[in-house]
């Protein structure tokens, strides 16, 4: 990740990336190695690296060798996959959170899940004295669905889940603002709002989501 000091702009150049991708066999072991120089903890790239994630757990699943060539479906999908970093090099993400006086400041986080993975998202929302709304991109994270089979309602919970973990910990780097989560399961809206005892992995989640 780089830094135009000039348009105070953070973008990717992931030519090189792109080439070692190409340039490595088409395995297993490939994929996984290619993964890990992937590394964006603040999650700008999750669209994409979350991909990779679901593409080595399929790779394990159906018992891959490490050094065996690729499935031909996979493949296709590991080539389409490199042709897309290209793409990457055109995303330019603001520096700045702000533009001018901001008179109210909140977080929004979004949090939504199918059954490959599950991913949430953080969005700085400001309102300038002159009326103007400016959104800012914050941090975002995804996990791979587990293993085990879970049905969607369960997966868009574990989505609120790792959202209101996210904001936890992105909260504790700002001063103390409004935040307000979203999820369109209505399911696990519902779980969220009801008043059984959770285990105690969701009684964050269960604090977090406004009903």
């Amino acid at each position: 990740m780089n830094w135009d000091t000039v348009t105070d702009e953070f973008f990717f150049e992931l030519s090189e990336l792109a080439r070692y991708g190409k340039s490595i066999p088409e395995t297993k072991r490939s994929v996984l190695s290619f993964t890990a120089k992937l590394f964006v903890p603040i999650g700008f790239l999750t669209p994409f690296t979350v991909e990779l994630k679901m593409m080595f757990q399929q790779l394990c699943l159906i018992n891959t060798s490490w050094d065996g060539v690729l499935e031909e479906s996979i493949l296709r999908k590991w080539r389409l996959l490199l042709d897309k970093l290209r793409f990457l090099n055109e995303i330019r993400i603001p520096r700045c959170y702000f533009q001018g006086k901001a008179i109210e400041i909140q977080i929004h986080g979004l949090s939504d899940a199918f059954h490959l993975a599950y991913a949430a998202v953080l969005y700085l929302r400001s309102v300038n004295a002159d009326g103007r709304i400016l959104v800012r991109l914050v941090a975002s994270k995804s996990r791979v669905a587990p293993i085990k089979k879970q049905i969607v309602p369960r997966l868009e919970l574990l989505g609120t889940l790792l959202l209101a973990r996210l904001v936890n910990k992105v909260i504790s780097t700002f001063m103390q603002l409004r935040t307000i989560n979203w999820s369109d399961s209505t399911t696990a809206l519902c779980w969220i709002k009801n008043e059984r005892i959770w285990n105690n992995v969701y009684n964050i989640a269960l604090k977090k989501f406004e009903v």
